[in-house]
């Protein structure tokens, strides 16, 4: 038995991190994104744990983008996105 390297450590973290965001967005968030948006759409046709996974995959590229070029998050897109899913709208 031998120890796990603090590189490991700290890149199990940060998935956690983004998976834990992810879920936030999907499940308790009521304000829509192009983000949540296509997180549902992936759960309808597989599974939420597919849909978090993925959700969370593609908020590390967004960050990651966001980190490097200085820009802010956008949310939008709310009444086409609701409208093309056939969902009911948060209130």
């Amino acid at each position: 038995m031998g120890t796990v390297p603090l590189h490991h450590l700290r890149r199990t973290a940060a998935v956690r991190i983004f998976q834990v965001g992810a879920c936030s967005l999907l499940l308790r968030l009521r304000k829509w994104s192009a983000l949540r948006a296509r997180g549902l759409r992936i759960a309808k046709r597989s599974s939420m744990l597919c849909a978090v996974v993925a959700a969370a995959r593609k908020l590390a590229g967004i960050l990651h983008r966001m980190w490097i070029g200085g820009s802010d998050f956008k949310v939008g897109f709310g009444a086409k996105v609701t409208q093309r899913l056939k969902l009911k709208p948060a209130r």
